[in-house]
């Protein structure tokens, strides 16, 4: 959940079958990674990571995911995966969990704060961006304060928060 140099894309994941339980990828959003991986890896007792890269990625130019100006149900659907964030299992009782779901959604809202920003989408109401940056800026705030949260993360968060252009390079 901290998003500490791990990739949680399913893509790139050796998970036993009976690791997924009733997880399954939802029907017709995009960002179904975010909205579907932490439930999943939730039910892990633990996990190994292979530092080696055994998975290519061909980013397609005019592809969805590189799209300069995305469409507001990309966004939708992007805001939509973030919040189902706070659905995990214990979120909200256990701390440790809680800070750790509010510090990927920290750094998910500041990336669609970024991403609204840039691609100047008349049907985002400002005041839905204003009430996003406000929930942005008292979950950065958490992140700063965890002493758990990467340093990496926090100087993310920070960026974004800060001076959202620099996200291109983050």
């Amino acid at each position: 959940l901290y998003a500490d140099g791990f990739d949680d894309s399913p893509c790139g994941s050796v998970i036993d079958r009976s690791a997924w339980g009733e997880c399954r990828f939802p029907v017709g959003i995009e960002y179904e990674d975010l909205y579907l991986m932490p439930f999943v890896y939730s039910r892990l007792d633990s996990v190994a990571i292979v530092p080696d890269a055994l998975y290519g990625y061909r980013q397609r130019q005019g592809s969805a995911m590189n799209a300069v100006r995305p469409s507001k149900k990309r966004l939708e659907d992007y805001e939509f995966a973030i919040a189902h964030l706070m659905e995990l299992p214990g979120y909200g009782a256990d701390g440790a969990l809680t800070r750790a779901v509010d510090a990927r959604r920290c750094l998910e809202s500041l990336r669609l704060c970024r991403y609204i920003k840039l691609s100047n989408r008349s049907e985002v109401s400002s005041e839905r961006l204003i009430n996003l940056n406000k929930v942005c800026g008292r979950l950065a705030r958490g992140v700063l304060a965890d002493s758990s949260s990467p340093r990496q993360l926090k100087l993310k968060c920070l960026a974004l928060w800060m001076a959202p252009r620099l996200s291109s390079y983050l």
